[in-house]
């Protein structure tokens, strides 16, 4: 599945439904999992949801400024030379966990520290 139909199948932010007491248990049972696996404090839980569009061939990037404490996310094309050396940090999952979509963060050269950059 491409990227752009992927990302058009989540609903808008203005419509999403947000989380509610009665997902609780859903999220009690996610943290059992990832408890089990040692992977409470390595992975997590986010809304799906969308801002914009984007065109085929194009994924979000999202630039972090810690200084001034903001993040901006920009469609940038696939090829961009901005997402090599990059790691994934959060996904979303298919019905047989396959990864549909992923955000990465750039990383430098030498992979120890964070470039301030995530793409989804």
């Amino acid at each position: 599945m491409s990227t752009a139909l992927t990302y058009a199948e989540l609903p808008d932010v203005d419509s999403v439904r947000p989380r509610t007491k009665a997902d609780d248990p859903l999220f009690r049972e996610l943290a059992e999992v990832l408890a089990r696996h040692n992977a409470l404090n390595r992975f997590g839980v986010t809304l799906l949801h969308t801002h914009f569009s984007i065109d085929e061939g194009e994924v979000l990037l999202e630039s972090t400024n810690r200084e001034a404490r903001e993040q901006i996310i920009r469609p940038v094309l696939v090829g961009d030379a901005e997402l090599l050396g990059a790691l994934e940090t959060s996904w979303r999952l298919g019905p047989n966990g396959e990864i549909l979509m992923a955000c990465h963060c750039l990383m430098t050269p030498d992979g120890k520290e964070h470039q301030g950059h995530h793409s989804t």
